[in-house]
């Protein structure tokens, strides 16, 4: 069942029960929406404005360095942690941004190696080729 409490308490509460853990990244090719869909997914528990969410212009939560929104596209797999409600239980998220271009291709492989599964973006209109 849901519960109030800061952030810190929610996460400390749920990290007693593993069974409320997922452990997940994002995989896609380059511009196809993983740090968008993670700015998104970070406003829907509440952790940032819904209106910057996958915003290039205000930069993605995730990005960490300069040369990220100067290229806008990740450079580095960043992860995050947040608490979402499915089913009236809370559970930790606990997620890692990749990158989509091949030169990044070693910081995929290192999350991948961290997680239980992954959420595949899939361009659709790309994919029509």
């Amino acid at each position: 069942m849901a519960s109030a409490g800061t952030m810190i308490e929610k996460v400390a509460r749920i990290t007693k029960n593993p069974k409320f853990i997922r452990n997940i990244c994002t995989s896609a090719h380059i511009h196809h929406g993983k740090t968008a869909l993670t700015d998104n997914l970070l406003a829907a528990a509440g952790l940032m404005s819904s209106k910057s969410a996958g915003d290039l212009e205000e930069g993605m939560a995730t990005w960490q360095h300069l040369d990220e929104q100067e290229r806008l596209m990740t450079v580095d797999a960043a992860n995050v942690s947040m608490v979402h409600i499915y089913h009236g239980e809370e559970y930790l998220i606990n997620l890692i941004d990749t990158p989509g271009h091949v030169d990044f291709g070693g910081n995929v492989t290192r999350a991948m190696r961290a997680v239980d599964g992954t959420v595949v973006l899939i361009c659709a209109v790309e994919g029509r080729r």
